[in-house]
């Protein structure tokens, strides 16, 4: 089979310009940002070992087996598990709009684990894929990577509707997350009737700059006057740490400000707040 990496290589450009983006800013340690960069690292290692698991089959003489093997269940675990973390964030995100019935961790682990068990059983059983001197080879149970990835999609769109139903969101965050999983059904679809052509990565990528500019896009968390994290973004951390128990917190106010900017003018009131920044942030590092 010819493969075609035109998509796969535009996919590979976007996602280093939204690491940079994404990963040089601070963000604080809640449950939905950590899920968000596990979701970009896997979406790079997928795409990563997809292009280099299909030229490598294409060319399967080259090679011994044992490395075929090892590239080939790479992709797939990884293609995998971006599913299931994809799952996790909107399950973060949805849960810090307020409290819900969480889904029983062993429904939503389970199919992940066991697919992932299936593929790396695979170089003795041949359940998932195969590789002999003929080349490459879908298994039995190829098609199970979809059913997980499906699977993983309709856990999506039921969080997504009992999100929309519960809680409040803006015109944007509906259509994000309407927009993202609808995305990535037409994706899947495409992937299982034009595997020759490497697109899942690149509808995966739309999926997730959707995510990115409706829900982590750093401006929508950082205070423009001082460079600090704002009040939308303290609101989610301090739900989420008041869920793991007691916590301390110290609050700062400025008396009078609102004389002070009509005295000083808001130039010089702003560039005494980026002080106060500075000094805590210097003063506070690990706070």
């Amino acid at each position: 089979m010819i493969y075609h990496y035109e998509f796969a290589l535009a996919s590979a450009v976007v996602l280093i310009l939204l690491c940079i983006l994404s990963l040089r800013r601070v963000y604080l340690p809640i449950r939905r940002n950590f899920f968000f960069r596990a979701l970009l690292g896997a979406e790079g290692l997928t795409l990563v070992f997809d292009i280099v698991s299909s030229e490598m089959d294409a060319h399967h003489l080259l090679f011994p087996s044992g490395l075929l093997y090892a590239v080939n269940t790479a992709f797939f675990l990884g293609f995998i598990w971006r599913s299931f973390l994809d799952f996790s964030y909107i399950e973060a995100l949805v849960h810090e709009r307020g409290r819900f019935s969480r889904f029983p961790r062993w429904l939503v682990e389970l199919p992940a684990i066991l697919t992932s068990i299936l593929i790396l059983s695979s170089p003795l059983t041949g359940l998932v894929f195969s590789i002999d001197a003929q080349g490459y080879h879908s298994g039995l149970l190829y098609r199970i990577i979809y059913a997980n990835a499906y699977f993983y999609l309709l856990l999506m769109m039921l969080l997504s509707y009992i999100g929309l139903r519960r809680f409040s969101w803006n015109p944007v965050e509906k259509a994000s997350l309407i927009g993202a999983w609808a995305v990535l059904v037409v994706g899947y679809i495409v992937r299982m009737y034009a595997a020759s052509y490497l697109v899942m990565n690149s509808f995966y990528m739309l999926a997730i700059l959707i995510q990115y500019f409706a829900f982590q896009n750093p401006d929508i968390f950082i205070d423009r006057k001082t460079g600090a994290l704002n009040y939308a973004t303290a609101t989610p951390y301090l739900r989420e740490i008041n869920q793991r128990g007691s916590f301390s917190a110290i609050a700062i106010g400025l008396n009078d400000y609102t004389e002070g900017n009509a005295l000083y003018g808001e130039q010089q009131m702003a560039k005494g707040l980026r002080a106060i920044v500075h000094y805590l942030k210097a003063a506070f590092p690990d706070c």
